[in-house]
């Protein structure tokens, strides 16, 4: 009773009664305050947080910290190394595009900025340039080495940036830079403080409970996700990564620099009005706002490809490769690595990354892969009609390369056929290669879903019958030849066959020891392939090696009696005339367009002493469209 007395003494009636009511309401509202806070809050989670891509940011920050005429600005050096954390982390800025000048003096600050900075940039970059040091009320940038600058030199150097640059002003009277500083159009620039008042720091460890709360989530999430322990940080910095965070959360596929800034000015706006600290948060501004592309939320990743964590992905050299047992062989990868070794420079992982690429948009068109007709007919139109791909009618020494075909879309049935298997191997297609004299093309084996059949690649993905191969042959195969054409095979054999027209391509570079050897790999693996044999023969007479020349012809013709080509190059590491007339007779009785043959015959005849025989030799070769050297000419009207 007393106590009620005293709460209404000289109160007018029903005085008591309002203020409790007050009170309530008041409890209430601080409570609803408090749970739109955490819902706010958990949403910045470090487990839902989807990830973004930003390709074209910069990231320059500057702090100066240690100077003789103001306080250390410890808060500040954390907000820098804060930022360029989160730009690593959830949007993949690298740190080779990122710059941290620490303390810089007047003199390095203006050669990083006009001279070091602009020849590192790319046309569409897009460069964060976060500010810490102290700028005094009437103007000027302390700096360190105890410089300082003007106001409007700042402006001046980044008129020597071309590219787009976001400014983040996190110091004392930011926006009195707006009175001095001219800025180019190119500079977007958010203010950390007003002209009045001065860049504050904040203390996540303080005594103001409040505060805490606040950034109570994202504090979790620097810790956990960035590793950053650090408790102090410029308000402006920790906003920065505080906005970046929720607009992580957000559904939007973009972020814009307007938009996050938009959203910095609203969060500290927020942050003054709940923890009632307006006299101590300063007032973030922003100037000529941009609706800048900084980032793109990553899109979700397809479900792997067939080839996906196979062994063969992971090795360094064809030789390893093909020391792999058949299922853990890339046919893709090896054909690449094969390009590798005729050009070091090659980027492996961009043309992996462009078969990848094509694979996932081939998946999304072939709605039944068992339908053989329906796959066959929308690879074709894939890779001639909408990629362009072209078969070569004039084959030259690069065109068997997987790389160059993917970067020049021409390529020879060999590059071709690399292209297709590799896409069947993502696809989970079990494509072969099949080779007949000088030729090969795919093979799709029977299975329960179909039909053998067989795509030629140099007819735009046509399916032609094994009869057509057949009559291609134009006989009947030796028993070694038999064990080689016209057989399935397997991708460890397909590579070897591919290592051929690599030793014929490193020999016309001159490059004869690393031919010897790739022609010697093939052959490891396909010793009846008669082509494999021709091409280390030639390789081995350019490296004055004629006696292993004549062996490794002679293996080709065991093979192939009638590869017309091996019986010219015979003739070539042949001493006695008689022996290499022959020879050239026997090439050019199999292909009676082999210029090389004509030519060699011509100079055979007259070497013997035929010169009408070597002048009908020297006709047939003008006929084929080629001319003889002069000085031979000569040397043959010499003796008519």
């Amino acid at each position: 009773m007393r106590r009620s007395v005293r709460c209404h003494r000289r109160l007018a009636p029903g005085v008591g009664v309002i203020s409790t009511c007050r009170q309530r309401h008041t409890a209430r509202m601080r409570m609803l305050r408090y749970i739109c806070l955490l819902l706010m809050t958990a949403t910045v989670s470090p487990t839902t947080a989807a990830e973004f891509a930003a390709p074209n940011i910069v990231y320059v920050g500057c702090t100066v910290h240690d100077t003789p005429w103001r306080g250390d600005l410890e808060a500040w050096r954390h907000s820098r190394k804060l930022i360029g954390a989160a730009l690593t982390k959830w949007f993949g800025v690298g740190a080779e595009r990122q710059h941290h000048l620490i303390n810089p003096s007047a003199d390095e600050l203006e050669t990083f900025l006009t001279e070091t900075l602009p020849p590192t940039l790319q046309a569409n970059d897009i460069v964060v340039f976060y500010l810490g040091a102290h700028h005094r009320k009437k103007g000027g940038i302390l700096l360190g080495a105890r410089t300082k600058i003007a106001d409007q030199q700042l402006g001046e150097w980044l008129q020597r940036i071309p590219q787009r640059t976001l400014l983040l002003a996190d110091v004392c009277f930011a926006t009195r830079l707006e009175d001095n500083v001219d800025f180019p159009d190119n500079v977007m620039r958010v203010h950390g403080a007003s002209r009045r008042q001065a860049a504050t720091d904040l203390n996540l460890d303080g005594k103001h409970r409040k505060t805490r709360r606040f950034f109570e989530a994202t504090q979790r999430v620097v810790s956990e996700d960035l590793e950053m322990h650090e408790t102090l940080f410029s308000i402006m910095g920790y906003i920065c990564v505080h906005a970046m965070l929720q607009m992580r959360q957000q559904t939007d596929v973009s972020l814009a620099a307007n938009a996050l800034a938009e959203l910095m000015r609203s969060e500290q706006e927020r942050m003054r009005q709940y923890t009632r600290r307006t006299s101590k948060t300063p007032t973030l501004s922003i100037a000529n706002p941009q609706s800048w592309l900084l980032a793109e939320r990553a899109p979700e990743a397809p479900w792997p490809l067939a080839n996906y964590g196979r062994q063969g992905l992971q090795v360094t050299t064809i030789e390893a490769m093909l020391a792999l047992d058949e299922q853990d062989v890339d046919i893709g990868y090896g054909n690449l690595l094969i390009g590798k070794l005729y050009d070091p420079e090659m980027d492996l992982p961009h043309f992996d990354g462009q078969l990848d690429a094509m694979a996932y948009e081939l998946r999304e068109r072939i709605q039944d892969p068992t339908d053989r007709a329906h796959v066959a007919a929308t690879m074709a139109d894939y890779l001639f009609n909408e990629k362009g791909f072209v078969a070569d009618v004039d084959p030259y020494d690069e065109d068997f390369l997987l790389h160059v075909l993917l970067e020049t879309k021409h390529g020879r049935c060999s590059a071709l056929v690399a292209l297709y298997m590799a896409l069947a191997e993502r696809l989970d297609l079990p494509f072969q290669s099949v080779c007949i004299p000088e030729h090969i093309y795919i093979h799709w084996p029977a299975s329960a879903n179909g039909e053998a059949l067989n795509i030629e690649t140099t007819q735009d993905g046509v399916i032609l019958t094994d009869n057509v191969y057949a009559a291609r042959c134009g006989g009947e195969f030796s028993e070694k030849e038999k064990k080689f054409y016209l057989q399935p095979q397997s991708k460890r054999q397909t590579l070897a066959i591919l290592l051929s027209p690599l030793g014929s391509a490193l020999r016309e570079k001159e490059r004869y020891d690393e031919a010897i050897t790739a022609c010697q790999l093939a052959i490891s693996i396909n010793v009846h392939d008669a082509e494999a044999w021709n091409n280390l023969g030639m390789a081995y007479r350019l490296s004055d090696s004629g006696e292993l020349a004549r062996v490794s012809y002679n293996k080709a013709l065991a093979i192939n009696p009638e590869f017309a080509a091996v019986w010219n190059n015979l003739g070539t590491v042949t001493d006695n005339v008689e022996e290499r007339i022959g020879h050239y007779k026997k090439a050019a009785a199999l292909d009676p367009n082999l210029a090389d043959a004509w030519q060699n015959l011509a100079r055979a005849y007259f070497d013997n002493g035929d010169y009408q025989l070597s002048l009908a030799c020297v006709r047939r070769y003008h006929t084929l469209g080629y001319l003889m050297p002069q000085e031979f000419l000569l040397k043959l009207k010499g003796k008519m």
